[in-house]
């Protein structure tokens, strides 16, 4: 889910940087406003790559490969996501046990 929310704020920033710096390429009938119609004209590109970019996200998530990610594969995604942290931070305290010589602290 991080991922997703990431693509999308950064769809939103990109999309925001966009309208600022091409006003006058998303205004098409020159009358120095950007309307509805116009914003949602020059957006629709960026909308299909958001699209494209939370469909690749999702792939990996969709883990029955039915083309849906379910309730089963969002508690599955999780658990491997916390299986990897947890082997991260012991690949962590096995480095500083090294460099140190000493038991890494397990306070925070």
């Amino acid at each position: 889910m991080e991922v997703l929310f990431g693509i999308l704020l950064l769809a939103v920033c990109v999309g925001a940087v966009y309208v600022l710096t091409s006003k006058d390429k998303i205004d098409t009938n020159k009358d120095g406003k950007v309307d509805g119609e116009e914003l949602k004209a020059a957006a629709q590109p960026l909308v299909e790559k958001v699209v494209e970019k939370v469909e690749e996200a999702a792939k990996p998530l969709d883990l029955n490969q039915d083309g849906k990610v379910d309730l089963a594969d969002a508690k599955e995604a999780v658990k491997r996501g916390k299986a990897k942290a947890k082997a991260k931070v012991e690949e962590v305290k096995t480095e500083v046990k090294k460099r140190t010589g000493r038991k890494p602290s397990t306070k925070a």
